[in-house]
């Protein structure tokens, strides 16, 4: 992983991704060059299926995308989608990824939706409106492995609760190793979900994986 970025930088990098989506460019052209069809995949805050239709696409009837989403009114679009596309590669699970199961909170941050997730956050100049969710935490370990046996790509986006997911599928990635695009909020993530630097390098470490820094 690069060092840490100077304030400047990082500012920059978001007002690019405001005005172009160049993230989420990005992140398309890396999945597109990956998926086959049969391939699995996994959308962590599948949010309106931005990219896990793409991906459904990519991976074809024989495959699978396992979409986790949370926020009511975007898994009842998204079931509706899934029903009328007759798009049965994917498969919606109304819950959040985590490194264990159990009952939770959710935070739905109703006036910036993006900014929702099992943890309050720091959100910055927006004053947030939040509707409390209750909901069940998941695992992707949980997954049968049938439905992992071509499992090539994970994009998670969780508000902070990326780690968590990760450690929860940690079985799942030493057998089959997809590459993982996910959002990291460096000192605010640890803060928030209780993890150390320690813990958060040495997880990748121990599976062998490659860090880079977008």
């Amino acid at each position: 992983m690069t060092g840490a970025m100077d304030k400047a930088t990082r500012q920059s990098l978001v007002e690019l991704e405001v005005k172009t989506g160049f993230y989420e460019e990005a992140i398309t052209a890396l999945y597109a060059h990956i998926l086959s069809p049969g391939d699995a995949a996994v959308d962590g805050g599948a949010h309106r299926g931005l990219h896990t239709y793409p991906m459904a696409d990519l991976v074809g009837p024989s495959g699978k995308v396992h979409a986790y989403e949370v926020i009511p009114t975007l898994t009842a679009s998204m079931r509706n989608r899934i029903r009328t596309a007759s798009l049965g590669q994917i498969v919606l699970h109304e819950q959040a990824l985590s490194d264990r199961i159990e009952d939770v909170s959710f935070n739905w941050v109703k006036n910036a939706w993006g900014f929702s997730g099992l943890r309050s956050r720091d959100y910055g100049s927006v004053n947030p409106d939040i509707e409390v969710l209750h909901t069940r935490t998941t695992t992707i370990d949980t997954l049968p492995e049938a439905d992992l046996a071509r499992w090539r790509f994970a994009k998670l986006d969780l508000e902070g609760g990326e780690f968590n997911a990760l450690r929860g599928a940690r079985r799942a990635l030493e057998r089959h190793r997809p590459m993982l695009v996910f959002e990291h909020y460096i000192d605010q993530g640890a803060r928030h979900y209780n993890y150390s630097r320690e813990e958060w390098f040495g997880f990748f470490r121990g599976l062998g994986y490659a860090l880079f820094d977008l």
